[in-house]
């Protein structure tokens, strides 16, 4: 059996183009019949597997619209319920996705 000795070794070198990766990568849009997403979401609380997680954010967006649409785009997903409609008088708005 040879060795590495006797075989020699060779430096080799590969170029390699930068890649740049994302969340919405990795992510697929499910979409959802309308007035489901409620029933689909309490169904993942009887998964072992899965838990909620609630975090707060600060985003890089000026607006509420902004901030749907960019959130949507992050993650790839699909917006359900037309949680994408917003009431511009609240401070708070709930992005429902799936994917």
């Amino acid at each position: 059996m040879d060795t590495e000795e006797e075989i020699g070794s060779y430096e080799e070198d590969y170029a390699v183009q930068d890649v740049q990766l994302q969340t919405s990568d990795f992510i697929t849009p499910d979409i959802l019949p309308t007035g489901q997403f409620k029933d689909f979401w309490e169904s993942l609380g009887s998964n072992p597997k899965v838990a909620e997680l609630v975090s707060t954010f600060q985003m890089p967006f000026k607006t509420m619209e902004d901030a749907v649409e960019g959130v949507t785009r992050l993650f790839g997903m699909a917006i359900c319920e037309k949680s994408n409609q917003i009431n511009v008088t609240e401070k708070i708005h709930n992005l429902l996705l799936a994917g």
